[in-house]
């Protein structure tokens, strides 16, 4: 369980670090990521963490 909460923090501490570098361009975040390899980055990790959620949990 530990090592689940970690993974999420992780997760969620990398993507806050790609968006907080997004913020720092005169465009707006939202315009600046969609299209961008970052959308495509964040999906592929949300993706990968639901699957390693759904692994643990159906044993």
């Amino acid at each position: 369980m530990k090592r689940l909460v970690a993974c999420v923090l992780y997760v969620l501490f990398f993507l806050s670090a790609l968006t907080a570098k997004v913020r720092a361009a005169d465009y707006s975040a939202i315009d600046q990521f969609i299209g961008s390899p970052l959308l495509v980055l964040a999906a592929i990790l949300v993706i990968d963490a639901v699957a390693f959620l759904y692994h643990k949990f159906r044993k």
